[in-house]
């Protein structure tokens, strides 16, 4: 029997996390498989977790795990995947809470894509119809997380001067509308054939060599930010068998949890350049380290 976990990162939106679970419980799967979700709560506010664990608590196909303080994404979702290797997992999952599975047989096609690959990224679509995978064809190179670390650390002082922070704030908005046009543009029709590019972290498959190998889903502890970049460095480095699947096709509400959560806006945008910069920091070293392997 095959044993599949989903490991679901909660942070509370209630809401969302009960609307994924519903969908994978709605999902069609052969009784030679084994079903099992994970849902990791990065220690919410609101008491949301807490009371997801008591309303699976007699559920022995889902586990809560409650976090002692909000780790970040990376480690979060670190720990769920580490539980689920300890339980002997197949497959591992590792999706948002704001993932919705709408194709019944989403397992089924799964599983042909784990007969050769060690990692899989399906097609996540927005509300906009819009395409988020691949998330890009290449990791950052050194000399642009470099300079884009200067960016962020810059931009984190500026927000602290009131006089010129609410001109960066238009001109960094204006900046992140065009690499979403660029990013969606180059994304309106996917090719078939990628085998070596940068996954989005919303939802990653892991088979095979990976789990028999690594016991992280995500290469870094990053709170968030750059952990694609280096899971998709770390991949190829190591030779994992990456692949992208079209006919894996799943929506993403897109961040409801974040929206739901937010305060001030000018802390949002420094809490945002602060972890930019811790995370691009630590993939410069992370990138340096990789090549000195070689």
């Amino acid at each position: 029997m095959r044993n599949i976990y989903f490991v679901i990162l909660h942070y509370q939106n209630k809401e969302d996390t009960l609307n994924c679970v519903d969908s994978i419980e709605r999902l069609y799967r052969k009784e030679s498989l084994k079903v099992n979700i994970v849902l990791v709560d990065n220690c919410s506010p609101n008491n949301s977790g807490v009371e997801l664990k008591d309303k699976y608590k007699d559920r022995e196909d889902i586990k809560c795990i409650l976090l002692d303080k909000n780790y970040g994404f990376s480690k979060a979702n670190n720990i769920g995947y580490e539980y689920c290797k300890k339980n002997q997992a197949d497959i591992i999952l590792v999706i948002n809470n704001d993932i919705i599975i709408e194709d019944l047989d989403f397992i089924n096609k799964l599983l042909e894509d784990t007969e050769d690959y060690d990692v899989i990224a399906p097609d996540i679509i927005n509300l906009s119809n819009q395409h988020q995978n691949p998330l890009k064809k290449e990791p950052y190179s050194l000399k642009k997380a470099i300079k884009n670390m200067i960016y962020e650390q810059l931009f984190f002082i500026i927000l602290h001067i009131p006089v010129f922070r609410k001109i960066f704030i238009y001109y960094k908005g204006k900046r992140e509308e065009r690499w979403f046009d660029k990013y969606y543009k180059n994304n309106i029709e996917i090719p078939t054939d990628i085998s070596n590019f940068v996954p989005f972290g919303a939802f990653l498959i892991y088979a095979n060599n990976w789990i028999k190998n690594e016991n992280k889903a995500f290469v870094s502890d990053t709170f968030m930010y750059a952990e694609e970049d280096m899971l998709a460095l770390y991949i190829k480095n190591r030779r994992y068998k990456i692949f992208y699947d079209p006919n894996l096709i799943v929506k993403h509400l897109e961040g409801q949890s974040t929206k739901k959560s937010n305060g001030n806006m000018y802390e949002i945008l420094k809490f945002k350049s602060k972890n930019k910069a811790k995370a691009l920091k630590e993939y410069i070293r992370f990138y340096r380290n990789l090549n000195e392997e070689k």
